[in-house]
């Protein structure tokens, strides 16, 4: 394949991807990974972030290649929100684990202040704090 493969071409990969032909997934990956890391670093931010994104999108593409249909969409666009999707999961992870962390904090600052009784801290102390508690 050329620089950028067609889309018959790359249908042609997804099918021997369906049919387990590792090989295909080899060629596919380097047709096509690097506009799909792009798109992950785009939503993420993160370089690490992007590239497990990355690879998590291949395993699905590799599990679900079977159920591409290419009436339905252009196979780089299927591919896209694959990565698309793993993107936006992985960000929604680790914004409950951040609250998860920040709701452990709010309680053990409570705890520690008596339930909550001292006046001198009010919301936006806490808040600083359990902001500061995340950096850290």
């Amino acid at each position: 394949m050329g620089t950028t493969p067609t889309d018959q071409e790359l249908m042609d990969l997804l099918d021997r991807i369906a049919a387990q032909d590792e090989p295909a997934l080899r060629s596919l990956y380097e047709a096509t990974s690097s506009r799909l890391y792009g798109l992950a670093l785009r939503i993420l931010r993160h370089k690490d972030w992007a590239e497990d994104v990355l690879q998590d999108s291949y395993l699905h593409i590799w599990r679900s290649a079977s159920g591409y249909r290419g009436t339905l969409s252009p196979p780089l666009a299927w591919m896209g929100l694959v990565v698309r999707s793993r993107a936006l999961d992985f960000l929604r992870r680790r914004r409950a684990e951040r609250l998860h962390l920040n709701e452990e904090f709010d309680e053990a600052q409570l705890a520690a202040h008596g339930g909550g009784n001292d006046e001198s801290q009010g919301p936006l102390q806490l808040t600083e704090a359990s902001e500061q508690a995340v950096a850290l």
